[in-house]
């Protein structure tokens, strides 16, 4: 037994330093390459197809890509089905089978191919529906970069639409100022970019910008009227709008070209509401004034009128604006009736239509 014992002793140490020399399976390399595009996406817009993405900052192991040299651009040309369903399509079979439509060079992308966009980096391409037979066709687009060491990134998600025949932009875009808002009126168009008879219009988009900054549209679901009221503004901002028109209910885009642009200044040339609540109370040598406080958030003041009773003109009181809802008229003589009614100033300089008219008289002594 002794015997036996040392021999599985033997073994068993055998077995451990063997096990421990072992390596595992040789595994390959990481490949350094760029990460694929992403917010890949395309819409049609009139007679083109409107393509943006954001390029990839990070290979594919995490480190920083230094600069892209190439953006490569490609389409896939199918016969639209029946059913409306795409055809699955492998990367190498694309990039076989798909055309390079744009090689745009990263270093001269200010041109009109492509354009970096200040907030959220994406780039933008315009692809040109050229030849009515596009219309016909399924269009299935690709993109991918290469670095400057000419490593390619993988492909990006296929991203596909059917062209449509669009309307052309609505017309005679007219704006106007109201209190607190801008109203914005439009016409329907007649006519699609072929010239063909309007058939369907699922309503409309609006896009506005302040001096500096890029177009936004306003509105969550297109609009059904040909009229849209605009609250959010701000006194002393020039506005610019456009209108595109919306074709049809689908998680691709299809709209219109853009509209003509109109511009409006959002100047505050609105009087107040009048004060309400005037009244007066007569005192020890004087006659007070109170009023309701005004609800308007801008209002700068008060302006204190007076007159005597049975005279045309009213004569102003108080050239500065009182601050406070109440004034202390101590100029008055006794025996003689004033009539008073006070106006709201706002901080724009504009000053509201005169309160009621309230009288009242200082008694003295009689005579």
């Amino acid at each position: 037994m002794k015997r036996i014992f040392i021999l599985l002793t033997l073994i068993l140490i055998g077995f451990f330093f063997i096990s421990c020399g072992k390596k595992g399976a040789l595994l390959p390399p990481v490949k350094k390459i760029p990460k694929a595009v992403e917010g890949f996406e395309v819409g049609q817009r009139g007679d083109t197809i409107l393509l943006k993405w954001k390029n990839p900052e990070n290979y594919t192991d995490g480190s920083p890509i230094p600069e892209i040299e190439d953006i490569e651009i490609r389409v896939l040309l199918e016969e639209i089905e029946s059913d409306g369903q795409m055809s699955e399509v492998p990367e190498d079979v694309f990039l076989k089978k798909g055309n390079i439509v744009a090689l745009i060079h990263e270093m001269n992308q200010k041109g009109s191919l492509a354009k970096q966009e200040k907030e959220n980096r994406k780039h933008e391409y315009v692809y040109h529906l050229s030849d009515a037979s596009l219309l016909k066709k399924k269009h299935i687009f690709g993109i991918r970069v290469k670095d400057k060491k000419g490593r390619w990134s993988s492909l990006s998600k296929l991203r596909s639409l059917e062209p449509k025949i669009l309307p052309l932009p609505p017309k005679e875009i007219k704006t106007k100022l109201l209190k607190n808002r801008i109203e914005i009126k439009w016409e329907t168009p007649e006519k699609n970019f072929d010239q063909s008879a309007v058939s369907q219009i699922k309503g409309y988009n609006i896009y506005r910008k302040q001096e500096e900054g890029e177009f936004r549209r306003l509105n969550a679901q297109p609009i059904q009227s040909n009229n849209y009221v605009d609250k959010n503004l701000l006194y002393g901002k020039i506005y610019f709008y456009m209108i595109r028109v919306v074709s049809n209910d689908s998680t691709v885009v299809y709209e219109s070209h853009d509209s003509n642009v109109t511009e409006i200044l959002a100047e505050d040339i609105f009087a107040p509401a009048p004060p309400k609540g005037l009244t007066v109370v007569p005192g020890e040598n004087m006659i007070a004034l109170v009023w309701d406080v005004h609800k308007e958030k801008d209002i700068l003041g008060y302006r204190i009128w007076r007159k005597i009773s049975g005279k045309r003109l009213f004569r102003l009181l108080t050239p500065d604006p009182v601050i406070e809802n109440s004034y202390n008229d101590t100029t008055v003589e006794k025996n003689i009736r004033y009539d008073y009614a006070i106006t709201a100033v706002d901080q724009a300089g504009n000053e509201s239509l005169k309160s009621r008219i309230v009288s009242e008289m200082l008694k003295g002594d009689s005579l």
